[in-house]
């Protein structure tokens, strides 16, 4: 366990989980006035924009 929580600590930065945080501060935001079915929409939607962002880099 502690080596899982080193190597999370140590990937802190990382573009990937940087962008997955992002992701999820935005949608528990968005969270509070969203229907389940628009929940659902929204975040699929915020993955497939923050997916082709990250691909765009490459």
């Amino acid at each position: 366990m502690l080596e899982e929580t080193w190597r999370l600590i140590a990937k802190w930065d990382d573009p990937h989980f940087l962008a997955a945080r992002k992701l999820s501060v935005d949608i528990g935001k968005k969270s509070q006035n969203l229907s389940p079915a628009e929940l659902t929409f929204t975040s699929a939607r915020s993955r497939i924009q923050s997916s082709s962002k990250s691909l765009s880099g490459i």
